[in-house]
């Protein structure tokens, strides 16, 4: 996989630049640890794929006093799920490089935090759904809506093996999402191999490693423009979190 190293908000600027002269379409995600996996919060321990019915089921039965639009099909039920933190196999991406920026600088809010490299993986949607095996790709919809089109391949307890995750647009669902300018990968209920271990990655993920040494200056050069993780997050506890801000040490 082709990796660019940043040091500064300037080579960032660069590096964006740079991938979007290979990937003109790209989607972005920060890590705040570079050995973290590139892969949806239900692989990672202590959770299993197997667990996501139960989870649904769950969720079904407990939110609904809770809501006022009920989702219509389970679909809508995994991105509610995704939304509150219940590990799905959903990943999330941004559309937005300084949104994946800010996430990735997430925790660091001191120089003492600055003490190990962080990630940002860019991902060309289009070349990784033409190499989906099962879906029909169209030129004319590269990046579909979730529908039942996937339900073969994606649907919830599936056991239909496929290698790689299909890049989609998911419902707009809360402001989040739209904050974030949000897409989706949604990963087979049996993952064969990571995404960034195939053969053909490099014709559809770029890695930025974000070096260590720098980063805090990098974070405070990204709230200069009046960016910050909390403002990602609109309603009252970003305000909350705006209002002390200044009198945290």
């Amino acid at each position: 996989m082709t990796n660019i190293d940043v040091k500064n908000i300037t080579e960032f600027h660069e590096a964006i630049a740079t991938v979007k002269m290979t990937f003109p379409n790209c989607w972005y995600r920060g890590l705040t640890d570079i050995s973290y996996p590139l892969s949806p919060s239900i692989y990672r321990l202590p959770y299993k794929a197997e667990l996501e019915s139960t989870f649904l089921g769950r969720f079904k039965s407990q939110t609904p006093p809770f809501l006022t639009n009920i989702p219509r099909n389970d679909w809508e039920w995994l991105f509610m799920m995704q939304h509150y933190g219940v590990p799905t196999r959903l990943m999330d991406w941004t559309e937005l490089p300084l949104v994946a920026l800010t996430f990735a600088l997430k925790k660091i809010n001191k120089k003492a935090d600055d003490t190990k490299d962080l990630v940002i993986y860019c991902l060309n949607p289009k070349e990784l759904n033409k190499k989906v095996s099962g879906i029909n790709y169209n030129d004319n919809d590269p990046i579909p809506f979730i529908g039942n089109e996937q339900e073969h391949l994606y649907g919830v307890g599936k056991t239909s093996k496929n290698n790689l995750p299909i890049a989609i647009i998911g419902p707009l669902n809360n402001h989040r999402i739209i904050a974030q300018k949000g897409s989706f990968t949604l990963f087979p209920f049996k993952l064969d191999q990571n995404i960034d271990l195939h053969p053909d990655v490099n014709d559809y993920l770029i890695k930025m490693t974000l070096k260590t040494g720098e980063l805090y200056e990098l974070k405070t050069a990204l709230n200069n423009l009046g960016i910050s993780y909390d403002s990602l997050f609109p309603g009252l506890d970003s305000i909350a979190n705006d209002i002390i801000k200044p009198f945290k040490k």
